[in-house]
């Protein structure tokens, strides 16, 4: 969770972070097939592109992250704000 919320610092205005309590929303992960914890999902313009699945360390995702942006670059200046 501390990784989490440090990246989420880091890549403000990159990426939107949003955090799902699957004992709370159990809806919510079995509409996105969460099969275990913790779970990431990138989307882009509402499409699943990829998904982590268990933990990683904290340079790793981070790696992750990185490729993320560099890879579906286009489809994420074309995105609009989750805001609103």
């Amino acid at each position: 969770m501390p990784d989490f919320e440090s990246l989420s610092e880091q890549y403000t205005g990159k990426l939107a972070f949003a955090k799902v309590n699957a004992d709370t929303s159990p809806e919510i992960c079995s509409k996105y097939g969460v099969q275990g914890l913790p779970t990431l999902k990138f989307f882009c313009g509402g499409r699943p592109l990829a998904e982590i699945v268990g933990y990683l360390p904290k340079p790793t995702l981070q790696m992750q992250l990185d490729t993320m942006l560099s890879m579906h670059k286009d489809c994420l200046q074309q995105s609009s704000s989750m805001k609103g």
